[in-house]
């Protein structure tokens, strides 16, 4: 019994350090190398099956990482950026690996959403007490500067903010908070402090999802019908407002939102035009990549990609990060991010990942908490198929909800057996 207890315990910690760690560590390097220690400590000590649909998970990006490794032998790639992008696009599959098998060394499932609501509590509070010392010591509140020193996003405060709203009354597992009103408020400041579009509507998706309207019926038609109406009349508004591009506070949160969707889908850049060149760089980036792939002998760049260590050519020396660059190794756009590296065929099974996820909320059920699980699984599917369009999706070098993804494909296996 002890050792049971122990074992739980230290689980839970390796699950909370695995979850926490990116967002105090900045090395991408570190965190993977930490994660793949964490990994073989679950691996040793592992005496289960692996369920059906882990395995289709695992094989599909298991396969996409495959074509790229072989793609880069017809390409003269270093060692060295293979070796990056190898980390790259393992970096899902370890996760996902890591979070599955400590949900099933956890002999409290509950432990596996209260861990990550209390490390998503955590990161709150830091992230709030970080900006209000920021405003209280400088008063810039330029919304640039509260995102620089505060950071860009958190998703997982986003998924700690949507499982709260879930679980009302505990419904889907046990959940004691102190200071619960306290909690919820500096939550909801910390979501709102990141001033982040993408927080917004990915907090959207997942509420929806997660409720089960997921699946397709005339309900989820006419919910997704009103919001698809609501948001014309809102981008007919903006573009009614003169808004000017320096703009700064709110006016100029606005114009991020109001140039948006030309940030991510415009297939028409003017180089020499400096600003509308960062306004629409997600476009720009991922012109380029597809630019080098089709510039292959008979187009076969487009099919296989250019494989592990590939780089995508600017045409100039732009300033990310600290230095200038003009070869760079990933972008935004990750549905553009994989064909650069393994073509329409890793495309297709990436698509093939997210399409299989996302089925699951189809499926059967007996159990109030099986359909929670199931829904989350497609939440989660439908989070990553919209942020690969912005920021590289699973490939995310911060992302760490692989991690929940992992382990809610392990209750899914666990709720259904114990039936």
């Amino acid at each position: 019994m002890r050792l049971i207890l122990h074992k739980d315990s230290l689980y839970k910690w390796i699950y909370a350090i695995a979850l926490i760690t990116p967002f105090l560590v900045r090395s991408f390097e570190f965190n993977v190398i930490t994660a793949i220690l964490f990994l073989t400590i679950s691996v040793a000590d592992c005496n289960l099956r692996i369920s059906k649909n882990m395995i289709i998970s695992f094989t599909i990006l298991a396969l996409i990482f495959s074509l790229g490794f072989v793609v880069h032998f017809f390409y003269e790639n270093t060692l060295y950026d293979v070796a990056k992008d190898t980390l790259y696009l393992l970096k899902p599959l370890i996760y996902m690996l890591l979070g599955y098998f400590i949900a099933s060394k956890i002999k409290d499932k509950d432990l596996i959403f209260k861990t990550i609501i209390y490390v998503g509590i955590i990161l709150a509070i830091i992230h709030f007490i970080t900006v209000l010392f920021f405003l209280i010591d400088t008063a810039d509140y330029k919304i640039s500067a509260i995102r620089n020193i505060g950071g860009k996003d958190n998703f997982v405060e986003l998924l700690v903010c949507a499982l709260l709203i879930f679980n009302k009354k505990n419904k889907y597992f046990e959940l004691k908070l102190k200071y619960k009103k306290l909690v919820y408020f500096v939550l909801a400041i910390s979501f709102i402090m990141y001033f982040s579009r993408t927080m917004m509507v990915a907090l959207l998706i997942i509420l929806l999802a997660a409720n089960g309207y997921a699946r397709l019926s005339q309900r989820t038609l006419i919910i997704l019908s009103s919001l698809f109406l609501a948001v014309l009349i809102f981008y007919r508004i903006l573009f009614s407002l003169d808004i000017d591009r320096g703009a700064e506070g709110f006016e100029g949160f606005l114009y991020k939102i109001k140039i948006a969707p030309s940030e991510i889908f415009s297939f028409d850049v003017n180089l020499k035009d400096a600003a509308e060149r960062w306004d629409k760089w997600r476009s720009y980036e991922a012109l380029k990549a597809l630019e080098e792939v089709s510039d292959t002998p008979g187009g076969i760049g487009f099919v296989f990609g250019k494989g592990l260590g590939s780089l995508i050519d600017l045409g100039f020396e732009a300033q990310l990060g600290k230095e200038p660059m003009r070869y760079i190794p990933k972008i935004h756009n990750g549905y553009v991010y994989i064909i650069f590296k393994t073509g329409i065929i890793g495309l297709i099974f990436y698509l093939l990942f997210f399409t299989n996820l996302y089925l699951q909320t189809y499926k059967k059920v007996r159990t109030i908490k099986s359909g929670f699980i199931n829904n989350m699984i497609a939440a989660i599917a439908l989070f990553y198929i919209f942020t690969s369009l912005i920021i590289s999706g699973i490939f995310n070098p911060e992302d760490v909800i692989t991690l929940f993804l992992g382990a809610l494909l392990f209750l899914q296996h666990h709720y259904r057996e114990a039936r």
